[in-house]
């Protein structure tokens, strides 16, 4: 949970406007800064071996595998020593299995918009020469 002061930050931003907007007093949770940038760490590591390693076997283990080893979660162990490698389990993990599908779209979408343009070019330079 996020400290008082950090509640206002853009990244809370969000959460604030729908929690004012309940009618219970502070009835949502807020994220902590350092999770938000460990999640951004998380993501940007797994589209990065996405864009080399996509095509590989067993690619969603090896993701894990190399977030667990190469992410410092050390902040986690600052609130909850017996639940510290649970909540990097459940962390690294939630992670994965948003990011994958969400990077597959996105490449679906960038090649569908190439095609779309291989084909309008193509259509023009069956024009041009009538």
């Amino acid at each position: 949970m996020a400290a008082v002061g950090e509640e206002y930050s853009a990244t809370n931003a969000f959460i604030l406007f729908k929690d004012r907007s309940s009618s219970t007093d502070r009835a949502l949770t807020y994220p902590s800064e350092k999770l938000v940038r460990t999640v951004g760490i998380v993501v940007s590591l797994i589209e990065s071996i996405l864009d080399t390693e996509a095509h590989k076997e067993g690619i969603e283990a090896r993701i894990i595998l190399s977030v667990m080893n190469s992410v410092d979660f050390a902040w986690l162990t600052d609130g909850c020593l017996v639940h510290h490698q649970d909540l990097k389990n459940g962390i690294v993990k939630s992670t994965v299995r948003i990011t994958i599908p969400w990077w597959c779209k996105k490449q679906n979408r960038k090649m569908a918009h190439m095609g779309r343009q291989r084909a309008v070019k193509r259509k023009l330079r069956v024009l041009q020469h009538l």
